[in-house]
């Protein structure tokens, strides 16, 4: 009775988190490509020990990529930080290129054999669904689901004992680019089958940016197996895009609390890593929690009281 006394009087002064009834429980990560970002005096109050870094899938074939993960990994280190990386890709060879999987089995190893005691996980393509930005022989349709699947295989195959995020999606503005998605996780779920995916990536800006929640469930309902394990490994506020958004930093703020809301309803969310720390002002994307001058933008206390 006293230690049920004593974790009352904890849980009403706000010195023990307790979730609230039916909500989720998850665990918040960020995502940047800056190592600097750990060095940065308003790092630490974010409190996450999770971060997660995208690096082309042949980087080991390329000395400057090399050189540049090894930076971040060590900084990474410096704040006893876990690294999720996700492979993406070409950076400086052909970026519409598509591997074979068996090109693409080689490149991993290689990566993991160099940088495996720095990793707890690794996703199979960032990004994968958004033909905006991958290969087309990836990114389209059932064809694409499947060659996914069989460069998921490859990478949990070489990297044996690592989590593997077997798919990486974006969600989708619309309800036919959303209803893609789905069909394209769907598929990608009945090829990669043999090789039992648990843990799936979602990219949800279209919901957290929007004040909704449609697509996240939508997705997650018909795309992903009912007891999958989902990370959303890149959501958050956008500060400025395109036109789209322009700049608002109050939106941004409004955003990564929904943004929280959201991995709170949705039960099979099981991390949530926000992007990004370093603010890209003037540039086309922006969603930086803090400017860059490096002071904290709104949307960083918001992240730092989990957005309460």
């Amino acid at each position: 009775m006293r230690r049920i006394a004593l974790l009352a009087s904890l849980a009403a002064t706000g010195l023990l988190a307790v979730p609230a009834t039916g909500q989720a429980a998850f665990t918040t990560g960020i995502g940047d490509q800056q190592p600097s970002m750990f060095s940065s005096p308003f790092f630490p109050a974010l409190k996450v020990t999770h971060v997660r870094y995208i690096v082309s899938w042949d980087a080991m074939n390329h000395p400057q990529e090399v050189r540049e993960v090894a930076t971040f990994m060590a900084a990474a280190k410096s704040r006893n930080a876990k690294v999720l990386v996700a492979f993406n890709h070409s950076r400086f060879g052909k970026k519409s290129a598509a591997p074979s999987p068996a090109a693409y089995g080689k490149a991993v190893a290689k990566f993991h054999a160099a940088f495996k005691s720095q990793v707890e996980a690794y996703q199979t393509w960032n990004e994968i669904n958004h033909c905006g930005s991958q290969p087309a022989a990836l990114c389209k349709g059932a064809t694409g689901a499947k060659r996914a699947a069989a460069l998921f295989k490859e990478l949990k195959k070489r990297a044996k004992g690592k989590t593997i995020v077997a798919v990486d999606l974006l969600d989708g503005n619309n309800a036919k680019a959303y209803r893609g998605t789905a069909a394209y996780a769907k598929n990608f779920v009945k090829f990669a089958k043999s090789s039992k995916p648990t843990v799936f990536g979602l990219h949800n800006y279209s919901d957290t940016n929007r004040s909704s929640a449609t697509r996240t469930k939508f997705i997650v309902k018909n795309g992903l197996p009912k007891n999958a394990k989902v990370w959303v490994t890149e959501t958050g506020g956008i500060a400025q895009f395109g036109g789209s958004f322009p700049f608002d930093l109050q939106r941004q703020a409004r955003s990564v609390k929904q943004a929280f809301k959201i991995a709170g309803q949705v039960k099979q969310i099981k991390r949530l890593y926000l992007y990004n720390w370093t603010a890209n002002e003037g540039g086309r994307f922006d969603s930086g929690l803090v400017d860059a001058s490096g002071n904290p933008r709104p949307a960083y206390t918001v992240a730092v009281k989990r957005g309460k």
